[in-house]
């Protein structure tokens, strides 16, 4: 290579960063990184940190983030309310003490893997929302995320895990844990492989759990059948009326949410198997069905039709930022949970604090 040349061998790395930097794509960034010659000493381990952070971060990861040399402290603490506590009784409780950043991060996160065509990991995030949906359903009427220590002071001496519950089986496992599992005088701590196990296999019973406390019969909604509860269990009977109604509405969109085309998706395309993944068309189509079927009026005792998604969502989606592969997915989102949910900025900061860190090598 003559010295000539060199300048436009600049510009092409510097425009291959760019090109990796904009798709948030900070793994193979960082790979990038390792052959640039002029990144170097503290500059260097900075922005190979930063591709590390927003590499997890992408795939849904946040465990360690805040550990991560070089990740500002205001983005650390913000990620750090959107994981799960590390013991039983960790102080920091993150998503157990609210899902609303979590669910903004899946947003935004969502919206990456769409820019970049990767079907099969939205319909993965599409997956998650819908499993935790029932818990973000409850966070504005419990006041926190089904974190198991105050669940259990709601949920004791009620039918809650108990014979007369008419959960099935396998969810009143899940609703036994939260009443057993508790620090003991000679016990002593809940042991942290306990509580890794209950956030692995148990956590996700819990919420449906409680989704099945909150489908209630009546006032219009869809009858939930067996998949909900219609006795006078003190889980609901302590809420006011008022209070039970709307989180018996919101709900019943969860669940249709959770049975919808586009969460389907997840279980007609075994990824690893021979099967193809679905397209981007097939993900829109399936989407434009789901939010058709979750509008659908609802016939409540008066005659009067109830559409609590549209007319919701127009408002909530109305001259806001939303999602661009499933607009009104935020809307449906915040009816469900009671609160705005929208997506974070935490994957665009990385993205600026990156190119200020390569500021030099992006020149060319």
């Amino acid at each position: 290579m003559t010295p000539a040349d060199e300048p436009d061998c600049a510009e092409d790395l510097a425009a291959v960063l760019r090109s990796l930097i904009d798709d948030a794509r900070f793994a193979e960034l960082g790979e990038a990184l390792r052959s640039v010659e002029q990144l170097s000493g503290a500059q260097r381990r900075r922005a190979l940190a930063l591709c590390r952070a927003g590499a997890r971060l992408v795939q849904l990861d946040a465990v360690g983030f805040d550990e991560v040399d070089g990740v500002p402290a205001d983005l650390a603490a913000q990620v750090r309310a959107m994981r799960f506590p590390d013991t039983y009784d960790d102080p920091d409780r993150g998503s157990l003490a609210s899902l609303v950043p979590l669910y903004g991060l899946m947003l935004e996160v969502l919206e990456t893997h769409w820019s970049r065509q990767e079907t099969a990991f939205v319909v993965l995030v599409l997956h998650l929302m819908a499993e935790y949906l029932p818990v973000l359903a409850w966070e504005s009427v419990l006041g926190h995320a089904a974190d198991p220590p105050r669940l259990r002071d709601h949920v004791t001496g009620t039918m809650w895990g108990t014979e007369d519950c008419p959960m099935p089986r396998h969810r009143r496992s899940a609703a036994e844990r939260v009443l057993a599992m508790r620090p003991g005088e000679d016990s002593g701590p809940v042991p942290p492989e306990q509580w890794r196990a209950y956030l692995d296999r148990w956590h996700a019973r819990v919420a449906a759990g409680l989704r099945q406390c909150a489908l209630r019969p009546g006032h219009g909604r869809p009858d939930p059948g067996d998949a909900g509860c219609d006795r006078a269990c003190g889980v609901v009977t302590v809420l006011p009326g008022e209070v039970l109604e709307n989180l018996a509405d919101r709900m019943t969109l969860a669940a249709a949410f959770a049975s919808s085309p586009v969460v389907a998706l997840r279980h007609s395309a075994p990824v690893g198997h021979f099967f193809g993944v679905p397209g981007p068309d097939d993900v829109q189509a399936a989407w434009a069905e789901t939010l058709e079927r979750m509008g659908r009026p609802w016939e409540d005792g008066a005659g009067e039709d109830r559409n609590l998604v549209l007319a919701d969502v127009a408002d909530v989606d109305g001259g806001e930022r939303r999602p661009e592969a499933l607009p009104g997915l935020a809307g449906v989102l915040t009816v469900v949970a009671g609160q705005p949910i929208r997506p974070t900025t935490v994957l665009d900061r990385l993205r600026r604090e990156v190119t200020a860190v390569l500021d030099d090598v992006l020149a060319g």
